[in-house]
């Protein structure tokens, strides 16, 4: 039974599904050093049911303070960190190695040619990951980890 469960996971979890949605982020976050960081929330808060449909319907006039409302949305945040912190360089990785990401030398994630097919990102995730890039864009990354209570990667 344990060994259908983990062949779901990795179905569920596959970073060639799911490397489309850091296209999606960084093309709508703007250029800053070390914005590499910032990749370790993506999965978190767009796969998580509660963040997600905050994010995907996430207007121009949304923020981390509007978010931060509803505490449930960041209900084991540091936790969901952590399990998919292996999940996240393995799609940052496919990314880099399709030619659609590059990693430059302050550590800044330049999106170069969107070419990841994102038609089987669950649900509306590209949506998400796209809302996402653009309400954390205007605050510094140290910021943004202590507004979501995560405290460690």
């Amino acid at each position: 039974m344990s060994n259908a469960i983990g062949s779901y996971a990795v179905i569920h979890n596959n970073p060639f599904i799911l490397a489309p949605l850091f296209e999606f982020f960084y093309a709508s976050l703007p250029k800053k050093p070390k914005n590499i960081l910032l990749s370790y929330l993506v999965l978190p808060l767009v796969l998580y049911p509660p963040s997600r449909s905050f994010l995907a319907g996430a207007k121009v006039s949304s923020s981390i303070r509007t978010m931060n409302k509803k505490r449930e949305r960041f209900y084991g945040l540091c936790g969901r960190v952590e399990e998919y912190k292996t999940l996240t360089n393995l799609c940052i990785q496919h990314a880099i190695d399709s030619g659609s990401i590059a990693i430059e030398e302050d550590l800044s994630i330049l999106v170069i040619t969107p070419k990841l097919d994102a038609s089987l990102c669950p649900g509306t995730s590209a949506r998400a990951a796209t809302k996402l890039g653009a309400l954390i864009a205007p605050y510094e990354i140290s910021a943004i980890y202590r507004s979501l209570g995560v405290k460690a990667l």
